[in-house]
């Protein structure tokens, strides 16, 4: 046990949060294309992302 050095410990994915790479790109694509403004996005990305927030509860 002496010679075992502690590291850095792994970054943990919060429950609900694995899905907001995914939401972020194609939100952020949409707004690129002009499928939607950046405003109209952001709302529905925070709803996106706390649907899976709550679902993860």
């Amino acid at each position: 046990m002496n010679t075992v050095t502690p590291g850095e410990s792994p970054v943990v994915t919060p429950n609900g949060g694995s899905g907001i790479e995914p939401a972020l790109q194609r939100y952020s694509q949409e707004v690129y294309f002009k499928k939607t403004s950046p405003e109209a996005a952001a709302e529905a990305f925070i709803k996106e992302l706390q649907r899976e927030i709550d679902a993860a509860k």
